[in-house]
This record gives structure tokens, sequence and C-alpha cells, in this order.
């Protein structure tokens, strides 16, 4: 029994992971296409931008 929620619990983790990696993979994309972060760029434009 335990070994089976052991499993569960780590393929959840993993789903998880994945999941975040792409998430993150994907926020350039969405900084040039979201209207709150246009709205971010222009609030933050005078401040120098560290990449």
């Amino acid at each position: 029994m335990w070994t089976s929620a052991l499993w569960i619990i780590g393929g959840v983790w993993i789903l998880c992971g994945i999941f975040f990696w792409f998430f993150v993979k994907s926020l350039k994309e969405i900084k040039r296409s979201s209207w709150h972060y246009k709205l971010y760029d222009l609030v933050w434009s005078n401040y120098p931008q560290y990449s």
C-alpha cells in the first residue's frame, strides 16, 4: 500500500515539475503578448533591465 502511494506522489511531483518547467519556459512568449506585461514594461521602462 505504501509503495503505491509513494509511486502516486512521485508521479504527481514529476508532473508538477514538468508543468512548472513549461510554464517558466513560456513566460517569455506570454510577456510579449500579454497586456499585463505591456503595462509592466511601461511602468518599469525607465529603470535598467536585467535579463
